[in-house]
Formats: structure tokens, C-alpha cells, sequence
């Protein structure tokens, strides 16, 4: 048998249900063992809803620096002149 409600854990407990035949002086029983049945629902946890991952950030454009005269790279625009 599961129980179950909005907000809480199910649960499950194992029922046996178990028929008696009659004779001709006593009727047919159904009995339910454990009876009672009980279950003792649990909270269920708050779902946290995850922040969507934003969009991956451009790099900044880095400010180009005049070349050093003293380098020993050549500047790359000075390769195609």
C-alpha cells in the first residue's frame, strides 16, 4: 500500500491481505495484517531552482601600445608595409 501526498515522500508498506473460506455455519473473513496499516510521511525537500548560466563574456579589446623603438619584435602592422 503507498501512500501519498503533495509536498511530502511517498511511502510504501507491505500489506498482506488474507481470505478465510466459510463453512456452513460461519461466513467468509478477509483480514489485513498489519492492521492498522499507518505510514509517517516525511517532508519532502525544497526544490532550489538553478540560475541559468548567463552568457560567456566577450574579452575586452586590449589597448594597443605603440611599440617599443627599442624592441626587438617588429611591430605586425609594419609587416605589411
Amino acid at each position: 500500500m503507498t501512500f501519498t501526498m503533495d509536498k511530502f515522500v511517498p511511502v510504501t508498506v507491505p500489506v498482506q491481505v488474507v481470505t478465510k473460506e466459510g463453512n456452513l455455519f460461519t461466513a467468509a473473513t478477509t483480514t489485513v495484517d498489519p492492521n492498522p496499516v499507518s505510514a509517517e510521511l516525511q517532508p519532502a525537500k525544497p526544490v532550489r531552482h538553478r540560475r541559468g548560466r548567463s552568457a560567456p563574456r566577450k574579452p575586452r579589446a586590449a589597448a594597443s601600445a605603440p611599440a617599443a623603438a627599442s624592441s626587438a619584435f617588429p611591430a605586425p602592422d609594419a609587416a605589411a608595409r
